[in-house]
């Protein structure tokens, strides 16, 4: 059985069972996380409003998001970031 090891788009056949795709600094692997939950909770809030049809008259970014919607996606991202951390540090 041959296992990769895939580095920035290059394999290397002589380790085993590591998967990685990109080397980050380690302190920045909890930015990375974060920003990527924002995202997807940004996403899943314009979509929600799309869909919905349901636009306040507090739209002020992009004519969709209000500043209440980028800080509970603030907020969700510190505290989902925070508790993979710490999920993290017990494994």
């Amino acid at each position: 059985m041959t296992t990769f090891d895939i580095q920035l788009g290059q394999i290397d056949k002589n380790k085993n069972q590591k998967i990685t795709i990109m080397n980050i600094h380690p302190k920045l692997k909890p930015v990375v996380y974060a920003i990527i939950v924002f995202v997807v909770f940004m996403s899943l809030s314009v979509a929600l409003k799309l869909i919905t049809h349901r636009n306040s008259i507090d739209d002020i970014y992009f004519g969709i998001l209000s500043k209440k919607d980028l800080l509970i996606g603030l907020g969700i991202a510190i505290f989902l970031t925070f508790t993979h951390e710490q999920k993290k540090k017990l494994h």
